[in-house]
């Protein structure tokens, strides 16, 4: 699948298959330095974005480098977070995030496998 544009965002996405949270990030950045793993920047790029990706799958946001501190793949920290009911979880292990629906996020193990979006902006 060829990257398509969804939404008015002029950013354009692509799905990948299930990959580790780490795997999605590494092949998203791969394809060019304005490809990154999807970071949803309110609620319409969200639910558009489950047009392409049946939830759950992989977004870029997570808490490795401090634990309950939710930074973007762009080392930012994350603004839009419509965290499910209980979430963000404090389980150990539960660094990264996955959308779970077209409206709220979650976190997970790194190490599951889900499918991922790719985001490219213009």
């Amino acid at each position: 699948m060829d990257y398509v544009a969804v939404g008015s965002s002029g950013h354009r996405y692509k799905r990948l298959g299930a990959v580790m949270w780490d795997q999605a990030r590494a092949m998203c950045e791969q394809a060019s330095a304005a490809t990154y793993l999807l970071i949803p920047d309110d609620a319409a790029e969200l639910a558009d974005l489950a047009t392409i990706a049946s939830p759950p799958f992989w977004i870029g946001l997570d808490d490795l480098a401090a634990p309950g501190k939710f930074m973007t793949v762009k080392s930012v920290p994350a603004m839009f977070l419509p965290w499910a009911s209980g979430e963000p979880s404090a389980q150990l292990g539960r660094d990264c995030v996955r959308a779970t629906s077209a409206t709220q996020i979650a976190t997970d193990v790194c190490s599951n496998r889900r499918a991922a979006i790719c985001e490219c902006e213009p």
